[in-house]
């Protein structure tokens, strides 16, 4: 259940996991380690991190429960969040899209991957994994269209989930049709082509 993200500019979170609520802060330019607020309850196997960009920093408290925290890093303070859609343990992972998307991994055995959206405090299933996931399940997003993970459990599968951020559109109205394919990125729509019929 221990583990890291990073908070943007000097700082780095920790949760020690382990069963414990121990909720860490580590300067990088001083090369020291802060106390911060305990967690809400005890973190262990599948416990996770990911920064939702700005103030806050998402967590899994995994240990077999459903719950999902968000961390003030102005305030030094946890509050409760939408629990997750079923209970996270081992292989329990977080990656952040930059945007206004979490993507986790369940872990605890299953192929469950789901899509937590910040703004709306709400959480989706997405495609499952193409196998089950369990201790060292991890996800990466590397920007773009990709979402990276791995399976662990003493597996070498090593996987490559496409998050879509072009689409093709078409309307119609007063006998002209409109053909175009755009692109979404966190609050920007950009026209990549379009055609008038």
């Amino acid at each position: 259940g221990g583990a890291l993200a990073w908070g943007g500019a000097d700082y780095i979170y920790a949760l020690r996991g382990d069963g414990m609520k121990d909720f860490w802060r580590y300067s990088i330019s001083g090369d020291s380690w802060t106390a911060m607020a305990n967690t809400r309850q005890n973190v262990k196997q599948g416990g996770a991190l990911a920064w939702g960009g700005a103030d806050y920093i998402y967590a899994l408290r995994g240990d077999g429960k459903k719950h999902f925290w968000r961390y003030s890093i102005s305030g030094d303070r946890w509050t409760a969040m939408a629990n997750t859609l079923q209970n996270v343990g081992e292989g329990g992972a977080l990656a952040n899209t930059g945007c206004d998307y979490i993507f986790a991994f369940r872990g605890e055995g299953t192929k469950d991957l789901w899509r937590y959206q910040i703004s709306q405090d709400l959480w989706l299933p997405v495609e499952p994994a193409p196998e089950i996931v369990k201790f060292g399940g991890a996800l990466v997003f590397t920007g773009g269209d990709f979402l990276f993970g791995l399976r662990a459990d003493g597996q070498k599968d090593f996987w490559r989930f496409t998050h879509p951020s072009e689409f093709d559109l078409t309307a119609t109205a007063g006998g002209f049709t409109i053909d175009a394919r755009i692109r979404i990125l966190c609050s920007t729509v950009t026209v990549l082509t379009w055609e008038v019929n």
